[in-house]
């Protein structure tokens, strides 16, 4: 599904962003401004949204996700006017319109925009979160921690929503057809007097004054239909969704756009470093094998262990890479080097390992593979069955082995095998 996020460039954008991308779906962007952490896989566009583009965007787009904040306070906040376009273009495109308003915010401001958005055109789904927390410290979790630290303290029960939960719940409501309205809260709650002992001992030098509140702390939440009827589950209790957002705020400071590093205590990372792509037309080098029809083989030949086996040069030679990149062959290698010579095997495949030739005196691996070697072995294992799958209809040769078929000891007593 191809989805158009509005802010992308934002904190939630970023996480939504991130998300989608990890759960297959095409993600383009539009902000004013892009950050350096938004991910490399989203199709980014700087342009505000009054531009033309964003027709453009939303005529390519399934869904759109409108994340830029309707307060005009707010960094990247595109007002009701910004809204309007959104609206406009989704409903031109036919696309489905997501829009998360806030719960807690200012109901003149708020409740406008959710019936702008209810009387466009375009199927649509107003999401009104409570006041957010989490350690993503953005606008708005920042107005939850200074209202909540400049609010008289009670034992009224406090109803929190953490920024991961409502990431989760997007990504979940995308892959739905469901429209209308929808509150998203904790099922419990923490009364105040909690909510603020937990903040005030991540930093109890924490400045709250220039930072706006917001205008209803307790708003009045229908709970119960995020979990019945869509069957969501939360992710974080409302105690513990505290908790985390006072793990953000140690070595930060508040400020009205979202925290910052502050100087003291070293800040916890918040954000995975972005990926990073090579230029178009660079040449691309990988420490990792190379593969042959999906089978992860080894770069180069194990030929230490042939050099220091100078005994031994005439018949020891390196296993078939195609035989140990198969997960029976891989099977059998460690089957066979556990249990024949355990004094002169390694752990793991015997033809990748530092003394691995040395397993077999008399390699079995010249022109035969693990799979027959390891089928007198293995319980359950038939060596005609093997070859044939193997073979097919091709008549099987004389002697898989050049040496002949092995004749295992009657009790593995950490000899090599003779040879009939």
């Amino acid at each position: 599904m191809h989805v158009l996020v509005t802010d992308a460039a934002g904190a939630v954008g970023r996480l939504v962003a991130r998300q989608l991308i990890a759960a297959g779906h095409t993600v383009s962007g539009i902000a004013r401004y892009r950050h350096p952490a938004l991910d490399a896989g989203v199709d980014f566009v700087c342009a505000s949204l009054r531009d033309p583009v964003l027709l453009e965007l939303t005529a390519e787009a399934d869904a759109v996700i409108h994340l830029a904040p309707v307060d005009t306070s707010a960094p990247g906040g595109a007002g009701l006017n910004g809204l309007a376009h959104v609206s406009n273009a989704a409903s031109r495109a036919g696309a489905r319109l997501l829009f998360v308003s806030q719960a807690a915010g200012s109901p003149e401001l708020y409740q406008q925009a959710e019936a702008l958005v209810a009387g466009c055109w375009a199927p649509n789904l107003v999401i009104r979160i409570a006041p957010p927390v989490g350690r993503h410290l953005d606008w708005m979790v920042c107005r939850t921690v200074a209202t909540l630290l400049r609010s008289r303290v009670s034992a009224q029960p406090m109803r929190v929503l953490h920024l991961d939960d409502l990431v989760r719940f997007l990504v979940l409501a995308l892959n739905t057809d469901r429209n209308g309205v929808v509150d998203l809260a904790t099922p419990d709650a923490a009364n105040l007097v909690t909510a603020w002992r937990l903040l005030q001992s991540a930093d109890p030098r924490l400045r709250t004054h220039r930072i706006r509140r917001w205008a209803d702390l307790l708003p009045q939440m229908d709970t119960a239909a995020a979990q019945e009827d869509w069957k969501f589950q939360y992710g974080w209790q409302a105690t513990e969704a505290i908790v985390d957002t006072g793990r953000g705020l140690v070595g930060r400071r508040l400020d009205r756009g979202g925290a910052t590093i502050g100087s003291g205590q070293l800040a916890l990372p918040i954000e995975p470093v972005p990926r990073s792509f090579p230029r178009y037309g660079a040449t691309v080098n990988s420490v990792g094998p190379t593969a042959r029809g999906g089978i992860r083989r080894p770069d180069r030949s194990a030929v230490s262990g042939i050099q220091r086996n100078r005994s031994h040069r005439s018949t020891t030679r390196t296993a078939d890479p195609d035989d140990i990149g198969r997960p029976d062959g891989r099977a059998a290698c460690r089957r066979s080097g556990h249990g024949s010579n355990p004094g002169t095997w390694r752990r793991g495949c015997p033809g990748v390992g530092e003394q691995g030739h040395r397993g077999i005196r008399s390699s079995p691996y010249v022109g035969v593979s693990a799979n027959i070697v390891a089928a007198s072995q293995l319980p359950g294992w038939d060596e005609q069955a093997i070859t044939r799958r193997t073979l097919g209809t091709i008549n099987r040769p004389r002697a898989c082995c050049r040496l002949g078929d092995p004749r295992w000891p009657a009790e593995h007593s950490g000899r090599s095998p003779r040879w009939s």
